[in-house]
C-alpha cells in the first residue's frame, strides 16, 4: 500500500503541466524561501574534511623527503670534523701574505695544520698507497716546499707531510679553531707538490685514459663522384600561353592564367663530382591554354530553314583561331520565325577554347650543389628541354549574336584540328633541396621556372609561347 502511495504522489507531482486549480504549483513565498537552499553556490567549494587530508597527505610526503636516515654520514670522523677525501690527503697550498711581525703566528699556523693533515692520514692509513711511499713522497714534499718558501719573500707557503710525530707535541690546542682546512675533492689525484700552480689540479677529477677530444665528429657528406643514379619524378604543372602579334581576321586573346596538368618522368644523373652533376631523362609533360575569340561572318540564307516549331534554323561556318593554330567549325543556332535576316548580313561570334597538347620532353641540364650539410644539399638546376607533340585534345564553347542578341547555339562540331608546331625548345631554371639517407638512395625536390625559346605555334603573323612552373618531387637510386 505505501509503494502505491508513493508512486501515486510521484506520478502527480512530477507532471510538466499544473494540476486543477494550480494545486501542483507552489506559491511566491514558497519559492523565494525554497530557492537560496537549493541554489548552487558560485565558486570553488571543497568539503572541509577534503583539504584536512590534503595537508595531511603533503605533510606525510614532506617528511618522508626530509626527515634525516639513521646511518651516519661517512664523510665525518669520529672527532666530528669532516673529511672530504677518501684517498691519501693531497695538501694545498695556503699562501698567506703577513708583515715582518707576525712570523711567530704563522709558524703556529703551520703546525697546526701539520697536526690536522695528520689527523686525517691516520684515518685513511689503509689506502692504496702504502705508509712507506707516503712518508718518502711526503718527506720530499716537505724539501721541496722549503725550498720554494726560501725563494719568495713576504709569503709563507705551507707544505707539510705526515712524516713529524715528533712535533705534535709543540701545537698549542687554544690555536686549532683558527685553520681552515681546504676542502678536498673525493676523487682528487694525488701529485707531487713540486711547485705551488700543480695543487691547482687537486681541485679537478682528471682521468689521463680520458680522450681529449669527447667531440662527435659530424657525419660527412656521401662521395657520389663517379656515380650513376636513375629515378622517377612527380612534376605538377601550371602553364600559360601568351601571344605576340596580330591575326589578320578576327580578334584573339589569352589571359594571365596558369592551368594545371600533372607530369611525370624518368631521370638519369651522372655525378662530374660532389657537387657537379650531369641531368637528363624522359617526361610526359602537357601544355594547357584557354583563349577568347571573337570573329564576323556573313549570313548565308541559303542554309537556313523553318522548323515545325515556326522556328528558324541554320548552320554556319565559323573559322575559331587559337593559340595552336586555327581550327573549323560549324555552329548551329536557332531563332524566331518572325526574324528576318538577309543574306550576307554580319553575324558575330564569340568562342571560348580550353587546348590541351601533350609532349614527349627529354630534358638536359646540370645540377650544382651550392651548399652541403652533412646529408642535405642545397642545390640550384637549369637547362634545356626537347619537346615533341604527341597529341591534342580542344574543347570549346559559342555564342552567335546578331545585331546584338543571342541566338539559340544548338550544335557546335569542329570540321578540322589545330596545325601547331610538332617540335619546340625551352629551358628550366630552379632551385630545390635533396637528402641522401643511404649510400644507394637519394630523395629531392625543387621548384623550377619553364619557358619557351622557340615558337611553339605560328599562325598569319600571330606567334604563342609558353610560360609556367612547376615542383618536382623524386627519388634516385645511386649506384
Amino acid at each position: 500500500m505505501a509503494d502505491n502511495l508513493e508512486s501515486y504522489f510521484k506520478k502527480h507531482l512530477s507532471k510538466a503541466s499544473p494540476g486543477d486549480d494550480n494545486w501542483n504549483v507552489p506559491s511566491d513565498e514558497v519559492w523565494e524561501k525554497v530557492v537560496p537552499e537549493i541554489s548552487k553556490k558560485k565558486g570553488l567549494f571543497i568539503p572541509w574534511k577534503y583539504l584536512f587530508l590534503l595537508a595531511f597527505i603533503v605533510m606525510a610526503g614532506l617528511a618522508f623527503l626530509l626527515w634525516p636516515g639513521d646511518e651516519m654520514d661517512a664523510s665525518f670522523s669520529e672527532t666530528g670534523e669532516k673529511i672530504t677525501s677518501e684517498r691519501s690527503p693531497v695538501y694545498s697550498p695556503i699562501d698567506n701574505t703577513t708583515q715582518a711581525g707576525s712570523d711567530t703566528n704563522s709558524t703556529k699556523q703551520e703546525m697546526l695544520y701539520t697536526e690536522k693533515q695528520l689527523n686525517q692520514a691516520d684515518l685513511f692509513s689503509n689506502n692504496t698507497i702504502t705508509s712507506q711511499n707516503q712518508t718518502q713522497t711526503s718527506e720530499t714534499s716537505t724539501n721541496q716546499s722549503k725550498d720554494y718558501k726560501a725563494n719568495r719573500s713576504g709569503q709563507n707557503v705551507i707544505q707539510y707531510a705526515p712524516s713529524q710525530n715528533n712535533r705534535l707535541q709543540e701545537l698549542p690546542l687554544d690555536t686549532r679553531d683558527q685553520i681552515e682546512i681546504a676542502s678536498l675533492s673525493s676523487k682528487s689525484i694525488y701529485f707531487s707538490p713540486a711547485l705551488p700552480e700543480t695543487f691547482l689540479l687537486e681541485a679537478h677529477s682528471i682521468n689521463p685514459d680520458l680522450p681529449v677530444d669527447l667531440e662527435k665528429k659530424k657525419p660527412e657528406p656521401f662521395n657520389n663522384q663517379g656515380k650513376f643514379g636513375i629515378g622517377v619524378f612527380f612534376k605538377p604543372t601550371f602553364t600559360s600561353t601568351y601571344l605576340s602579334g596580330e591575326l589578320n581576321k578576327g580578334i584573339i586573346e589569352t589571359g594571365h592564367v596558369f592551368l594545371y596538368a600533372g607530369n611525370w618522368g624518368f631521370e638519369a644523373k651522372y655525378h662530374l663530382s660532389n657537387r657537379l652533376s650531369l641531368v637528363t631523362g624522359v617526361e610526359k609533360s602537357e601544355i594547357r591554354s584557354w583563349s577568347k575569340s571573337l570573329v564576323d561572318f556573313g549570313y548565308d540564307t541559303s542554309t537556313e530553314h523553318v522548323m515545325e516549331t515556326g522556328e528558324k534554323e541554320n548552320t554556319s561556318p565559323v573559322p575559331m583561331p587559337t593559340p595552336f593554330g586555327e581550327i573549323d567549325t560549324e555552329i548551329t543556332y536557332r531563332f524566331s520565325g518572325s526574324e528576318v535576316i538577309s543574306d550576307g548580313e554580319m553575324m558575330h561570334s564569340i568562342l571560348e577554347t580550353h587546348q590541351d597538347v601533350r609532349y614527349l620532353s627529354i630534358p638536359l641540364g646540370l645540377e650544382y650543389n651550392m651548399m652541403r650539410f652533412s646529408q642535405i644539399n642545397w642545390f640550384t638546376e637549369g637547362g634545356l628541354t626537347y619537346n615533341r607533340a604527341l597529341r591534342d585534345a580542344t574543347s570549346f564553347t559559342s555564342r552567335i549574336l546578331h545585331q546584338g542578341q543571342d541566338m539559340a547555339v544548338v550544335g557546335e562540331n569542329m570540321t578540322s584540328y589545330p596545325s601547331y608546331t610538332l617540335n619546340y625548345l625551352s629551358f628550366y631554371a630552379g632551385t630545390g633541396v635533396s637528402y641522401q639517407f643511404s649510400k644507394s638512395f637519394q630523395v629531392n625536390g625543387s621548384a623550377r621556372y619553364i619557358g619557351s625559346i622557340t615558337k611553339v605555334n605560328l599562325q598569319e603573323n600571330l606567334s604563342t609561347y609558353v610560360q609556367g612552373f612547376n615542383f618536382k618531387i623524386g627519388i634516385i637510386y645511386i649506384f
